[in-house]
């Protein structure tokens, strides 16, 4: 399958955004920085060469979308992936996501908390290990074992 360009209004601004398929199961988001869905086109070439195929876009403010980042809002990142998953996505949904920036906020706008990257990163592991144990889904590798590792350092594990 070859990528395909679309481009959707949305408010004031056109996305622009492309899709290995119409109605894709699979979309890939980053949104950190002035970066665009360019970053993750090696990940998801490897995705679609599986039989996965992806839709992604470019947020207002970043890459061939363009606008204005600044003044943006959680609310309105929101909208525009609504948006586009109407447009070129079906569900049940697998979203894949890049940004410890957007957990930064998310935890500033709901608990009007300062975050750190440190403590995103506890958040990460926090989140992964409540999804996991409550769930038949087993963890990734890179998820096993990282609470127990942190309460071994601190001798509370039991062993």
């Amino acid at each position: 399958m070859n990528l395909r360009r679309f481009e959707l209004p949305h408010g004031k601004h056109v996305l622009q955004g492309d899709t290995f398929e119409m109605g894709c199961e699979t979309m890939v988001l980053r949104g950190a920085g002035k970066s665009s869905r360019a970053r993750f086109s090696r990940i998801r070439e490897s995705l679609n060469a599986h039989g996965i195929p992806s839709a992604s876009f470019d947020f207002i403010g970043h890459g061939e979308t363009g606008g204005e980042l600044v003044g943006t809002t959680l609310h309105e990142r929101t909208e525009q992936v609504a948006s586009v998953i109407g447009h070129a996505c079906k569900e049940p949904l697998t979203l894949i996501a890049a940004s410890k920036l957007l957990m930064a906020i998310y935890c500033r706008e709901q608990f009007n908390e300062k975050i750190s990257i440190n403590r995103v990163r506890e958040l990460r592991t926090s989140i992964l290990n409540e999804l996991f144990n409550n769930s038949k889904v087993t963890a990734p590798a890179s998820a096993k074992g990282k609470n127990v590792r942190k309460q071994k350092r601190q001798g509370q594990a039991k062993t």
